[in-house]
């Protein structure tokens, strides 16, 4: 998944499809991937064929596997910024950027 983004229909569909070709179970991970787990070998190419046609890729090359989006040192240890600002309560301001 780019950036670990997922549209609503892909989402529907990634399940849609770990119900037909596994055993309905959707798993996240930690580097923002998808995994549809307990899939028979015998499925495992019509499953890549069908989730490639949603805009899921299964085979990716070094660089878009290693594409992640990082959410920002609020919830990330290795973040060196913070990328989420969220107004502060009832003040209608934003939380100054840390370490600039």
């Amino acid at each position: 998944m780019l950036r670990g983004r997922l549209t609503p229909e892909q989402m529907h569909r990634a399940a849609e499809l770990s119900e037909r070709f596994g055993t309905g179970e959707l798993r996240t991970t930690v580097m923002q991937n998808l995994l549809l787990v307990n899939v028979p070998q015998a499925n495992a190419e019509p499953l890549v064929k069908e989730l490639d046609a949603i805009g899921l890729k299964v085979a990716g090359s070094p660089f878009w596997r290693g594409a992640i989006a990082c959410s920002g040192s609020e919830f990330c240890k290795l973040a060196l910024t913070e990328r989420k600002l969220r107004p502060l309560a009832g003040a209608g301001t934003r939380r100054p950027f840390s370490g600039l």
